[in-house]
């Protein structure tokens, strides 16, 4: 699963003061984004926007609010609302830490005359982003150009691009595939590419109703989820697989299910009690078998754990299970 990064409570910003951390996120990144962007564009640049202000937080004790840090005008738009809520606590870290996750408008290796280009490395080429000499690697981002500044270059060429997160989402892809796609090459990348998303969810334990349910049987899986976020996550689902002689699942039990928000900064965090039934197939081979549950972040919402959802976080037990 990934790893559990808390990030600071608030976030004080130059000019305006201090603001909650995913009011921050909410009130900024519509003066990063732009608001008629596909949600899973928006939601793709929430995750780099809270990494980012919670990076100049800690390591700064404050952040800016013009194009020096990035752009925060304190103004309220229904779709980064809305992103801030889906993403809620969810960052990049690199070795363990936050990530100072940098990102701008077009990442490209061409360079135009008619936009800012501040790259300076532009050896990948276009098709492209990257800026290899300042530690990010060239990577293959050939999205449509047909918008906004083409296959110009417009920026620094580190991080995501943001025009091609819209035109990846026009293009069908979810906001968590852009997020690893920019930042760590969807898990190949290498030098400054080494950014990975965190979980500001637990999965603190789970138990059976019974430790030795019989072949077309049904049981039911009782687990806690700790949620460290000031939103709750309902785009949640619970999975689980049993291993040992043979590896089984129940996709047809995977459950939808809620991770209640902490209740303000007087806690960490707060716990829910979560559970879902599981069927034994009938023709399982009797003996030993490992219980994993795991938690996944519905990316699409469609209810199904499926390629395009986020491994969360799990738990495993050894022989917990005998199958009779």
């Amino acid at each position: 699963g990934l790893q559990l990064v808390n990030p600071p409570d608030q976030i004080l910003v130059s000019g305006y003061g201090w603001f909650p951390l995913e009011v921050y996120v909410a009130r900024g990144l519509c003066s990063e984004w732009i608001s008629s962007w596909r949600q899973d564009s928006i939601n793709s640049g929430s995750v780099a926007y809270r990494s980012y202000g919670s990076w100049y937080q800690i390591n700064q004790g404050s952040i800016c609010s013009s194009t020096s840090c990035q752009v925060f005008r304190n103004i309220t738009v229904s779709a980064c609302t809305t992103a801030s809520i889906q993403t809620a606590g969810i960052l990049l870290q690199k070795g363990g830490s936050v990530a100072r996750s940098e990102y701008s408008a077009e990442n490209n290796s061409r360079r135009c005359t008619s936009y800012s280009c501040v790259n300076v490395d532009l050896s990948c080429g276009s098709g492209r982003a990257g800026s290899p000499s300042a530690g990010w690697p060239c990577l293959s981002d050939s999205h449509s150009f047909s918008s906004g500044p083409g296959s110009c270059c417009f920026g620094h060429g580190r991080g995501m691009c943001q025009w091609g997160t819209q035109a990846w989402a026009v293009g069908g892809q979810r906001w968590n595939w852009m997020v690893d796609h920019y930042f760590n090459a969807s898990g190949g990348g290498s030098g400054q590419r080494t950014m990975y998303m965190t979980s500001p969810l637990e999965l603190v334990s789970a138990s059976t109703s019974t430790t030795s349910p019989a072949r077309g049987s049904t049981f039911t899986i009782n687990a806690t989820l700790r949620n460290y976020a000031d939103y709750a996550h309902s785009r949640l689902m619970l999975g689980a697989s049993i291993l040992g002689p043979a590896t089984l699942s129940d996709p047809p039990r995977d459950k939808v299910v809620t991770a209640l928000a902490r209740s303000g900064y007087s806690t960490s965090y707060r716990d829910t009690a979560v559970s879902r039934s599981f069927v034994v197939s009938s023709s399982a081979p009797v003996g030993t078998y490992d219980l994993l549950v795991a938690i996944w972040y519905d990316t699409n919402g469609n209810s199904v754990i499926d390629s395009g959802d986020k491994a969360l976080r799990s738990i495993r037990y050894p022989g917990h299970l005998t199958v009779r």
